[in-house]
């Protein structure tokens, strides 16, 4: 309970990272648990990010708890790493977003594609509040203390490759598409 009413103020927010992915996942895999239950049988599973783990979960491609440690360490790895990273959304397309990268020589990288016109960029907050503000679109930080989805995040590879040595991985039983 200390994690969803931290001192016992309902409004007070989770900010621990390895607790963020612990409750994420807990909840992804709750949910599709849920619809396990009402006879609401997914034909194909589809993930992003740390959304990706409990796809797999589902999948059968590991058991909760083996997915429960992955996320875990996942997150460790996260909060391990130096905090000058950030990320923010920006509201273009990939190919601009990209030639506007390329044009500032800034040393960001795009994290993720959401949509045609939702671009995210990841890497060091100042390079970030630099980009910011030269940027010709609109530029909204994400507040994360890590630059999620980049070049930064590589020196936690082997960590969490390491991770996943460690549990029985198994052949999906259903389509699984993940990033």
């Amino acid at each position: 309970t200390r994690l969803m009413f931290a001192g016992g103020e309902p409004d007070a927010a989770i900010d621990d990272v390895v607790e963020v992915h612990a409750v994420t996942f807990a909840l992804q895999c709750a949910l599709t648990a849920l619809w396990d239950s009402k006879g609401l049988t997914l034909d194909i599973l589809f993930g992003h990010s740390l959304g990706q783990y409990a796809a797999a979960c589902a999948a059968g491609v590991f058991s909760r708890s083996d997915g429960m440690r992955v996320v875990l360490r996942r997150g460790e790895i996260i909060r391990d790493m130096p905090p000058h990273g950030t990320m923010a959304v920006v509201h273009a397309d990939e190919v601009s977003v990209r030639r506007h990268l390329a044009d500032a020589g800034d040393p960001l990288d795009v994290a993720v594609v959401n949509s045609p016109e939702n671009t995210v960029v990841s890497g060091p907050a100042d390079a970030i509040a630099a980009w910011q503000a030269g940027a010709p679109f609109e530029v909204r930080l994400l507040g994360s203390l890590r630059a999620g989805h980049s070049r930064l995040m590589r020196a936690g590879a082997p960590d969490l490759v390491s991770a996943f040595r460690e549990i029985t991985l198994t052949s999906p039983a259903k389509p699984l598409i993940c990033n």
